[in-house]
């Protein structure tokens, strides 16, 4: 029997607004992206160009040395006002960057600990984790499902220059050691800096929010009966979905296990067959289809699959799409090993 899982991002647009825990994993995965340009670029960057204030040294590639936004200066400058507030906020409430800075710590502003873990504590500490700017994050998204679609591109072309500079790191080591190329492959001259921003973190990040997004969506899909209403009134059986240790081993994902749909036994319990798995195929395509909360987190599942999608390339060059994938198109899927294949999956 065709199973149909049903992973829904829960979005910061409109209604659906990400605070706490789930806003605070996805700016981790924003400042991964921002950072990682840093590892290969000296201008033109494509994440938060214009951030305010900057006050981090940072050293280029070229050997040149600039000001670029710390944690907290990043934060500050990708707010946005939320307007359904009473009264409506504007720029004026903007919150004060000294104070997001004593928050967030020392330690975590000047990038000493960088693991997606810490990275996104750190985030929640400021309280940042409501609104933000789509067009400050990545200036020509139309939108924040633009943004979070598009937002592991950055980190993907930072790849293959590192890869470069691991082969170049190699073929000198094989030279001075006298032994044969490919002795020791390219990816184990990769800095443990550049395997944990590039590689590791950003799409152990990725995982987290799409769990945390999940779980939002089966509050009101299960628990609150917006399927079982689309289903007829009929039952609907649930199963425990299992924390899964992410690559950077973390194996208690940030509020715990959630009760989502068990399509299959759902399926049998109402009869079987498979007129009965196009009535309940149906029913859910009926209830994503809803305007609001339920089409908003349809829309939103679709950018954050193709995010997670195209962070997934491992360091010898192989991509391995997220197992189990639940709304990205064929077609969208086509395009990611298209690109990943010749461009964002670099192999060493």
């Amino acid at each position: 029997m065709k199973s149909v899982y049903l992973l829904v991002l829960y979005q910061l647009f409109a209604s659906v607004v990400a605070f706490g825990p789930k806003g605070g994993w996805e700016r981790a995965t924003y400042f991964y992206a921002y950072i990682a340009e840093e590892t290969h670029k000296t201008s033109g960057w494509s994440v938060a160009p214009s951030c305010a204030n900057p006050s981090r040294n940072v050293k280029l590639v070229d050997g040149s040395t600039i000001k670029r936004c710390s944690l907290a200066e990043f934060l500050h400058y990708i707010w946005a006002p939320d307007k359904d507030a009473e009264p409506p906020q504007t720029e004026k409430d903007r919150p004060n960057l000294n104070e997001i800075k004593a928050n967030i710590g020392k330690k975590a502003d000047t990038l000493t600990s960088l693991t997606p873990e810490k990275l996104a504590q750190a985030i929640m500490l400021t309280g940042m984790t409501g609104y933000s700017d789509s067009q400050r994050i990545m200036p020509g998204t139309v939108d924040y499902y633009d943004t979070l679609r598009n937002i592991g591109a950055p980190i993907q072309a930072a790849k293959r220059p590192a890869v470069d500079r691991a082969r170049v790191k190699a073929q000198a080591w094989e030279t001075r050691n006298n032994v044969p190329p490919g002795t020791n492959p390219p990816e184990a001259f990769l800095t443990k800096y550049e395997r944990g921003i590039l590689w590791r973190w950003p799409q152990d990040a990725m995982e987290v929010v799409t769990h945390l997004r999940n779980k939002d969506m089966d509050n009101y899909r299960i628990n609150q009966g917006g399927l079982k209403s689309k289903f007829g009134g009929r039952n609907i059986v649930t199963k425990w979905t299992l924390a899964t240790k992410t690559r950077t081993g973390l194996t208690t994902l940030p509020e715990g296990p959630y009760s989502t749909l068990d399509f299959d036994r759902t399926v049998a319990a109402n009869g079987g067959g498979a007129d009965m798995e196009r009535q309940l195929t149906a029913a859910n395509d009926a209830y994503l289809a809803t305007r609001g909360h339920p089409a908003n987190h349809n829309k939103a599942i679709k950018s954050a699959e193709f995010a997670l999608a195209s962070l997934n390339c491992d360091r010898r060059g192989n991509w391995n799409p997220p197992k189990g994938r639940r709304f990205i198109t064929d077609a969208e899927l086509e395009f990611l090993e298209r690109r990943e294949g010749t461009s964002g999956c670099v192999g060493a």
